[in-house]
């Protein structure tokens, strides 16, 4: 008998040995997609994703998309830098449905291996390709360039995007984190993920606080928004010039 190393979460998994060694990830896990080819499924939860690499389909439940998975137990191996999660047993029915995964707003630069199959969305991305018009029905290698970095944008086999036009403005999209060896990757998921730019930004909230001599200024992110600019003045409402 071979009892699995306990697990509670996935930031914890990732850290673990690759090898013959079995784990059980005890917390709730949240599917953020899954695709036939090589029954591959990306789950993600509180502190981390992985991708789970099903070559032989250990996995025999049906899942929809943002179940929650408890109990997944199986091996760590790495293929081209990319961590995966090979199970060796069927973990059973959803424990919860309809959960809600709300993509991290993250810039293309800021992307590491730690962020592996994690569910983001970066702002303002343009998407080419030398050859292709449309997106292609294979897993193909694009490119994915945001104001800070350029990435390659790997496409999904099978997906409701292939044979689309690719957008020829910049889009805001949201995606999952991959890597292949030193490069890492974004992939949509749908074509729901691909969103038009455009219209009226909100405003941000901002807080001013005094900080000993210094003067604070914090907000919360403004979605679709990929700069900021402050500027200042004595007058409330003349001869603001920008400090940044």
């Amino acid at each position: 008998y071979v009892l699995p190393i306990q697990i509670s979460d996935i930031a914890t998994l990732r850290t673990q040995a690759t090898g013959s060694a079995l784990y059980t990830l005890t917390g709730e896990a949240i599917l953020t997609y899954q695709n036939t080819t090589r029954n591959v499924k990306y789950i993600q939860d509180a502190t981390a994703a992985i991708v789970i690499d099903d070559p032989t389909g250990i996995i025999t439940s049906t899942y929809n998309l943002y179940d929650g998975i408890t109990g997944i137990t199986g091996t760590l191996g790495v293929h081209a830098s990319l961590l995966q999660f090979t199970p060796v047993a069927d973990p059973g029915a959803a424990t919860s449905a309809n959960n809600v995964i709300v993509p991290e707003t993250r810039t293309l630069d800021s992307l590491t291996s730690a962020d592996q199959g994690k569910l983001i969305k970066v702002m303002n991305v343009a998407i080419t390709h030398a050859t292709y018009t449309d997106f292609p029905a294979s897993a193909q290698n694009l490119t994915a360039t945001d104001p800070t970095a350029t990435r390659t944008l790997r496409t999904f086999v099978g997906t409701d995007y292939a044979n689309t036009p690719i957008p020829t403005d910049p889009v805001n999209l949201t995606c999952l984190v991959g890597q292949f060896n030193t490069a890492m990757q974004v992939s949509p998921r749908f074509l729901s993920d691909i969103q038009a730019m455009g219209g009226e930004l909100d405003a941000p909230v901002v807080s001013i606080i005094q900080n000993g001599a210094n003067i604070d200024l914090s907000w919360i992110a403004v979605d679709g928004a990929s700069s900021y600019r402050v500027e200042s003045s004595d007058n409330p409402y003349t001869g603001f010039s920008t400090l940044g």
